[in-house]
C-alpha cells in the first residue's frame, strides 16, 4: 500500500484502527498485574494478622504473671511447694513473652516490611508503609526492653519473697510491677496493635487503590492510544503541513498586494491539491480588478500629515511615512495590527471609542501621540469614516494627525511669561516703595502702610515720615546704608531691620532695593520692596533656642553643655581656669517612673531642674542630658572645697520629698565629678572620668558624690566588660538557679526552697549574684535574667509536682526592685504559670521591704492580686531598708523573712533577743509566719525555738545544692511520707 496516494480521511482511518489493537493489548496486561497484586496483598494480611495475635498473647502472658504474682504475694509461703509452683508459672509466662516479642519483632523484620515494599509500586505509598513498619518496629524494641525491666522486677520480687521481706515485696508488686504493666508495657503492647492493624489497613488501601485503578484503566489506554495516534499522525503532518504552509505564505503574499503570487500542489487529486488549484484562479481574477498597492503607497506617503488608516475595532492597518517618523518607529510592522489607543492619549482614547460606538463623523480635536520612546506630542486630530458602497456601511476610519509642538511652546512660553509677572505682582504686594532721588519724593504703597496696621491715609508719603517709624537703635544704620547706595558707595542695597507697627509693636522686615541710573549713570530712581520677616526671625530665635535647650525642662541640654566645655578645655590651655563636670543621675529611677507613669515621672525631671538650678550660683551651667540625666559645669572656681559644698547642698536640696499628685516621693541622686586639675585635652575624655566616678557612686550605695580619680577607669572599664558579658550570657542562657531548702523548726521538715541564681560562666565557673548584680541591675538587664529564672524554676517545679504529686514543697524566686516596678508585672507572672502549668500555690515570690515601701499603694495592690491568684508573697529583708511598719498589718504577704543580722549572735546578745521576739510577735499576730534567714549555729537554731519562729534556712541545715541533689532530697521525703501514709 502507498499511503503518499491515500487521503488525508484515509489516513485518519488507518490511524484509529491501530490505537484500538494497541488499546485492547494493554488491558490485558493491566488486568493481569492487578491480580497477582491481589494475591501478593492477602499473604501480607494474614503476616500482619500474625503480628496483632502476637500482640494479645503478649497481654495475656503480663495479665496472668500478675495474678500469678499476686497469687503468691498472699499464698502459704512456709509452703515451699507452692511457692515453687508459682515461680515455676512466672517464668513460664515470661518465656512465652520473651517468644512472643521475638517473633513480633522478626515478623516486622522480614515479611511484613520485605512484602510491603515489592508491592508498593507507587513512591508515596511505599514510603508511608515504611514508616508505619519503621513505628511498629520501634515499638516493638521499646516493649522488649521495658519486659527486660519488668524480669528484673519480678526476680526482686521473688528475691524478697523467699528472704520473707513482705514489705519490700509488697511495695515492688504495687509501685514497680503493677505500674510498669499499666503504665508502660500495655500501653506498648496496645499501641502494637494499633500499628498492626494500620498495617492491615494499608495493605487493604492498597488492593482497594489497584482495583480502583482497574476501573479507570480506560482513561490509561486511551492517553496511550493518543501516544500511538500521535506518532502516526507525524507522518500524517509531514505529508500535509508543507502544501498548507506554501497556501499560507501565498495569502500573506497577497495581503501585501502582490498579486502574481502563485501556489504549486504536489499532489493535485487530494483535497489540498484542489485547493491550490482553485487559489491560483481567484489570484487570475483579482488582478484583473485590483489598483496597483505600490501605486496608492506612493500618494499617502508623499503627505506631510500623518495618516493612520484603522477598521471599527480601532486596529492599525495602514500607516504612511510621516507617521513612522512622526512616533519614531523604524519600519510599519511594529504599529501594523497593534491597536490605536496605544499611540493617543488617555482623553482622545475616549472620545475615539465613543466615536466608533456612535458613528460619529466627522470629528477633529487636539490631543498627543505617544512615541515609541513614551514622549508626548501634541498634533492637531481628525478623524473619518471609510464607508462601502453597499448600506453605506462603515469600515473603517481614516486618522490625520499634523504636529503643533512648535504652537505648544509659543502658547506656553507666554503663559509662563504671564506667571512670571503674576509673581512679580505678587512680591511687590509686600510693600512697594519709590525714591525721586533729584527731589526726594517718595511713593509708599497701600500695602507697605497696611503691612504696619496704617490705612493709605494715615501716612504721607514723605521720607521723614518712614524714617521717624523706624527704631532708635536701627535708624543710623538704616540711612547710612541708604544713602551710600545712592552714591554709588555700596554696589547693593539689602537690610534687616525693626519698624514700629500702629499697635506699639516693632515689627522686624527686610528691605531690598534696586537703582535706576540716568543717561550719566548717576542714580535718579531707586525703587525697592519691604518684607515682613517678624515671624521667620521668631522661628530662627525659636530654633537656636531649642538647639542648646531641654524642651522637658527648660534647662541647657547636652549640645550646649558639650560646646561649653569644649570651650573651657581650650581656654584652660591657654590661660590657668579651675571648673569641673558633675554628672548626676536620679536613684531607682525607672522604679519610679514604672511606678507614677510617663506623666508623674516627667514632673520629677522638671522640679529636679528647678532644684538643682536654685542649689547653683548663675555662672554655672546646668544641663539636662538624657533620661534621668543631668550635668553641670562648674566655672570660676578658686578651690577644690567648693565643688564639694556644691554636691552636698545638691544632696540637701533633693532630700527633701516631691509632692507628686498628693503623693510624697522619696529622691536620692549619685553624682560623679572630673576636675580639670587633670589638664584635660578632649571633651570625651572629661565626661568618660565623670561617668566613672558615677559608676562608683552607685557601687557604694548611691545616694552620694564621688571625684574622680585614676584607679576609677579601670572600674568604668570592668563595669563596661562586665556589663558585654552579660549581654553574651543572656543570649547564650548561661543562667541558672541552685536551690536552699527552707526547714519548719519544730519538725526540721522540708517546706520549701528558695531558688538562688547564678551564672555558669564557661571559664570561671559558678558566679554569685554579688559579683554581677549591681551591674545587671544598672544596666536593667536584671529584668530579662530575672524572667528567665522564674521560667525555669516554674517549669523544674512542674515536674516535680507531677512527679511527687503528695508533696507539698514549694519554690521560692527573689523578685528584683525593677522587675516588681514594671506596670505588667502581675499579666508577665500570670503567663508564665499558665505556660509552665506551675500550681499557683506551689511558687513563692521573694520581694525586698525596699521594693514594696517604694509605692505603698500600688504594692499593696499588685500583691493582693498575687495572692488573690494563690501566689505566695514573702517580705525580703525585712528592716534593712525602710521601715514597713506602719504598712505591715495591711500588706497581703505570707512569710516575713528576717536577715541574719537581726539574730546573729543572739544567744549572747541581749537586745538582739528582744527586737527578734519583737518581730516574731508581729509576725504571729498578723498571721505572717517569721523566717529566719541565714541559720549557722545550733544555739542560734535553740534561740529561735525558744522565741517561737516558725521556719529558717542556712549553713546549718544545707549549703545550696544543684538539681540532682535538691531531687534527691524531695524524693527521699517523698518516700517517707508515702510510708508513713501506709502504715496508718
Amino acid at each position: 500500500m502507498n499511503l503518499k496516494s491515500l487521503k488525508i480521511s484515509e489516513k485518519l482511518t488507518i490511524g484509529f484502527l491501530g490505537t484500538s489493537l494497541l488499546l485492547l493489548g494493554l488491558g490485558i496486561v493491566y488486568i493481569k498485574r492487578d491480580y497477582d497484586i491481589k494475591n501478593q496483598t492477602d499473604r501480607v494480611i494474614k503476616a500482619i494478622a500474625l503480628e496483632a495475635k502476637t500482640a494479645t498473647d503478649m497481654s495475656e502472658s503480663l495479665q496472668q504473671i500478675q495474678i500469678y504474682a499476686g497469687e503468691l504475694l498472699y499464698a502459704d509461703r512456709t509452703n515451699r511447694q507452692t511457692y515453687l509452683s508459682y515461680k515455676t508459672k512466672i517464668q513460664a509466662e515470661l518465656k512465652r513473652l520473651n517468644k512472643d516479642v521475638a517473633l513480633g519483632k522478626s515478623a516486622i523484620l522480614t515479611e511484613t516490611r520485605t512484602t510491603l515494599n515489592a508491592l508498593e509500586k507507587q513512591k508515596s505509598t511505599r514510603i508511608e508503609r515504611s514508616k508505619t513498619s519503621d513505628k511498629e518496629f520501634q515499638t516493638i524494641q521499646e516493649l522488649r526492653e521495658q519486659i527486660f525491666i519488668y524480669q528484673d522486677n519480678i526476680a526482686r520480687f521473688l528475691s524478697y519473697l523467699e528472704n520473707n521481706n513482705l514489705e519490700r515485696a509488697q511495695n515492688i508488686f504495687d509501685v514497680e510491677i503493677k505500674s510498669q504493666i499499666q503504665n508502660k508495657l500495655l500501653p506498648l503492647i496496645y499501641k502494637y496493635q494499633v500499628l498492626s492493624l494500620k498495617e492491615i489497613e494499608g495493605a487493604n488501601e492498597v488492593i482497594n487503590e489497584k482495583l480502583a485503578t482497574s476501573l479507570n484503566a480506560i482513561v490509561t489506554y486511551t492517553i496511550l492510544s493518543i501516544i500511538f495516534a500521535l506518532a502516526l499522525y507525524t507522518y500524517i503532518y509531514r505529508s500535509t503541513y508543507p502544501p498548507i504552509q506554501q497556501l499560507q505564505k501565498a495569502a500573506i503574499e497577497v495581503g501585501k498586494g502582490k498579486l502574481n503570487t502563485k501556489v504549486y500542489p504536489k499532489n493535485p487529486d487530494d483535497e489540498l491539491g484542489i485547493l491550490a488549484t482553485t487559489f491560483n484562479s481567484m489570484l487570475s481574477g483579482l488582478q484583473e480588478t485590483t489598483v496597483s498597492k505600490s501605486y496608492l503607497t506612493n500618494i499617502i506617503d508623499s503627505m506631510a500629515d500623518s495618516l493612520i488608516v484603522i477598521n471599527t475595532k480601532g486596529t492599525i492597518k495602514k500607516i504612511n511615512q510621516a507617521t513612522l517618523e512622526l512616533l519614531g518607529y523604524s519600519n510599519r510592522e511594529e504599529l501594523i495590527n497593534n491597536r490605536i489607543f496605544n499611540v493617543i492619549s488617555e482623553e482622545c482614547n475616549f472620545n475615539l471609542k465613543r466615536l466608533i460606538e456612535e458613528n460619529n463623523f466627522p470629528f477633529k480635536c487636539e490631543t498627543s501621540y505617544i512615541t515609541k520612546e513614551k514622549e508626548i506630542i501634541p498634533v492637531a486630530f481628525s478623524i473619518a469614516a471609510i464607508v462601502s458602497g453597499e448600506n453605506d456601511k462603515i469600515e473603517g476610519m481614516v486618522c490625520v494627525a499634523r504636529d503643533i509642538t512648535e504652537r505648544h511652546r509659543s502658547q506656553q512660553a507666554l503663559q509662563q511669561s504671564e506667571e512670571r509677572y503674576s509673581l512679580a505682582a505678587e512680591a511687590v504686594n509686600d510693600g512697594i516703595w519709590d525714591y525721586q532721588v533729584k527731589n526726594e519724593e517718595i511713593y509708599l504703597s497701600p500695602r507697605w502702610k497696611t503691612m504696619l496696621g496704617y490705612q493709605d491715609s494715615e501716612i504721607e508719603n514723605n521720607i521723614d515720615n518712614w524714617f521717624k517709624l523706624i527704631h532708635p537703635e536701627d535708624q543710623g544704620k538704616f540711612q547710612e546704608q541708604f544713602y551710600a547706595y545712592i552714591k554709588g558707595v555700596n554696589l547693593e542695597f539689602e537690610i534687616s531691620y525693626r519698624i514700629k507697627h500702629k499697635d506699639g509693636d516693632y515689627l522686624r522686615v527686610l528691605c531690598r532695593g534696586t537703582a535706576v541710573r540716568d543717561e550719566r549713570g548717576k542714580v535718579s530712581r531707586v525703587v525697592g520692596a519691604q518684607t515682613d520677616i517678624t515671624d521667620r526671625k521668631r522661628n530662627e530665635e525659636r530654633l537656636l533656642f531649642e538647639a542648646f535647650h531641654d524642651r522637658l525642662t527648660g534647662l541647657l541640654n547636652r549640645n550646649y553643655l558639650f560646646d561649653r566645655l569644649a570651650q573651657l578645655i581650650e581656654k584652660s590651655q591657654e590661660k590657668e581656669s579651675f571648673f569641673a563636670l558633675m554628672l548626676l543621675d536620679i536613684d531607682r529611677f525607672k522604679a519610679i517612673e514604672n511606678s507614677l507613669g510617663h506623666f508623674g515621672a516627667d514632673r520629677i525631671l522638671i522640679e529636679m531642674g528647678q532644684r538643682l538650678s536654685q542649689s547653683l550660683d548663675s555662672v554655672h551651667k546646668i544641663a539636662r542630658l538624657e533620661g534621668d540625666g543631668f550635668g553641670i559645669i562648674l566655672e570660676d572656681l578658686q578651690y577644690s572645697s567648693e565643688v564639694t559644698e556644691i554636691a552636698e547642698k545638691i544632696l540637701k536640696q533633693v532630700a527633701t520629698p516631691f509632692e507628686i499628685e498628693q503623693r510624697q516621693i522619696f529622691i536620692t541622686v549619685s553624682i560623679g565629678i572630673a576636675l580639670n586639675n587633670r589638664y584635660y585635652n578632649r571633651v570625651d575624655e572629661t565626661i568618660a572620668d565623670a561617668n566613672a566616678a558615677l559608676l562608683q557612686v552607685k557601687k557604694s550605695g548611691k545616694a552620694n558624690y564621688a571625684i574622680f580619680e585614676p584607679s576609677m577607669r579601670i572600674e568604668s572599664l570592668n563595669f563596661i566588660e562586665t556589663e558585654n558579658e552579660l549581654r553574651e550570657a543572656i543570649k547564650r542562657k548561661e543562667f541558672g538557679v541552685v536551690y536552699q531548702p527552707i526547714l519548719e523548726i519544730d519538725s526540721e521538715k522540708i517546706v520549701g526552697f528558695e531558688a538562688l541564681l547564678r551564672w555558669n560562666h564557661p571559664k570561671r565557673g559558678s558566679i554569685s549574684p554579688s559579683q554581677f548584680i549591681e551591674i545587671a541591675n544598672e544596666t536593667r538587664l536584671i529584668l530579662q535574667i530575672n524572667w528567665e529564672v522564674l521560667r525555669q524554676v516554674c517549669t523544674q517545679m512542674t515536674k516535680w509536682q507531677t512527679k511527687y504529686p503528695r508533696s507539698k514543697v514549694f519554690a521560692s524566686v527573689n523578685i528584683s526592685e525593677l522587675q516588681f516596678a514594671q506596670v505588667d508585672f502581675h499579666n508577665y507572672l500570670a503567663k508564665i504559670v499558665r505556660e509552665t502549668g506551675v500550681q499557683p500555690n506551689r511558687l513563692q515570690l521573694e520581694i525586698t521591704e525596699t521594693a514594696i515601701i517604694e509605692d505603698i499603694d500600688r504594692a499593696t495592690f499588685v500583691l493582693q492580686q498575687l495572692k488573690d491568684f494563690g501566689v505566695k508573697i514573702s517580705m525580703d529583708d525585712f528592716g534593712t531598708g525602710y521601715s514597713a511598719l506602719s504598712h505591715l498589718h495591711n500588706l497581703p504577704i505570707n512569710n516575713l523573712k528576717i536577715d541574719r543580722s537581726f539574730f546573729k549572735n543572739i544567744e549572747i546578745d541581749r537586745q538582739r533577743f528582744e527586737v527578734m521576739k519583737s518581730i516574731i510577735n508581729l509576725g504571729l499576730a498578723l498571721e505572717i509566719s517569721p523566717v529566719a534567714e541565714g541559720v549557722e549555729t545550733t544555739d542560734e537554731l535553740n534561740k529561735l525555738r525558744e522565741l517561737n519562729c516558725q521556719y529558717a534556712q542556712g549553713y546549718l541545715f544545707y549549703r545550696p545544692m544543684d538539681l540532682e541533689k535538691t531531687e534527691a532530697l524531695i524524693a527521699e521525703q517523698y518516700l517517707h511520707l508515702q510510708s508513713q501514709q501506709t502504715r496508718i
